[in-house]
């Protein structure tokens, strides 16, 4: 989202967490849905989902950034069973997404911190 953008360039991570949870949660509609092209929807899923991912790094939030990154990567595999011409490209960004999580979930210099109030609601999450 552009607020959640503009919250970043001020350094206003906490305060962007909302805005890019929602982002993320309407691009992944827009994916599933195929309500626009395909490859704009997965443009749109995969920028919201790096924003959101690297403000909950920055705020040490590993536990909810790693769960994101699993959500991500569940969401693709179903696209990619479903969508054969895009079948190629899903599987090229699923394989950077299962690298990126394997980064964080070795990483030994942060702290994990519990991730606050997520729930789950069809795959989406929320953040309030």
């Amino acid at each position: 989202s552009k607020k959640g953008g503009d919250l970043i360039q001020q350094g206003r991570w906490k305060e962007a967490l909302p805005y890019l949870g929602c982002a993320f949660e309407s691009a992944e509609i827009l994916l599933t849905t195929h309500a626009i092209l395909p490859t704009t929807a997965l443009d749109w899923f995969l920028n919201s989902l790096n924003g959101l991912t690297q403000t909950l790094k920055k705020l040490e939030l590993l536990e909810g950034c790693s769960e994101i990154y699993h959500n991500a990567i569940e969401c693709l595999l179903q696209e990619a069973s479903t969508n054969k011409p895009m079948k190629t490209i899903l599987e090229v960004k699923i394989a950077l997404l299962n690298k990126e999580l394997k980064q964080l979930e070795s990483c030994e210099d942060l702290q994990l911190k519990p991730i606050p109030k997520i729930t789950l609601r069809n795959r989406a999450i929320i953040f309030h």
